[in-house]
């Protein structure tokens, strides 16, 4: 399965109600998690409703921030979805070392 045929085939699965195929699909958008596509695949989780994946992808950003907000998706968030507050306040982030907010 491609990265793009499972962003197709899941929404198609939640709509016809294939439990196992949508399943499928979270799971291998889940294997695929890095920090060029985390935001966008934790946006599509939360589009669709995948909890588990919107969670994994979520937890995947704020443990890998630093990798994250040199890509190319984090530059193009609006601030408001940063949540730099939000991000910050996460106990999973470490809250020693300097951060710079480009």
């Amino acid at each position: 399965m491609k990265l793009h045929s499972s962003k197709t085939l899941l929404p198609a699965a939640s709509l016809l109600q294939l439990n196992g195929v949508r399943d499928a699909c979270c799971k291998f958008l889940l294997s695929q998690l890095d920090p060029s596509n985390c935001l966008g695949i934790r946006g599509f989780a939360d589009t669709h409703s995948c909890s588990d994946l919107l969670k994994s992808a979520h937890k995947y950003v704020l443990q890998h921030f630093v990798e994250v907000s040199k890509t190319e998706e984090f530059m193009l968030l609006p601030l408001k979805q940063v949540g730099v507050m939000h991000l910050f306040s996460s106990p999973v982030l470490p809250h020693t070392g300097p951060f710079m907010i480009a």
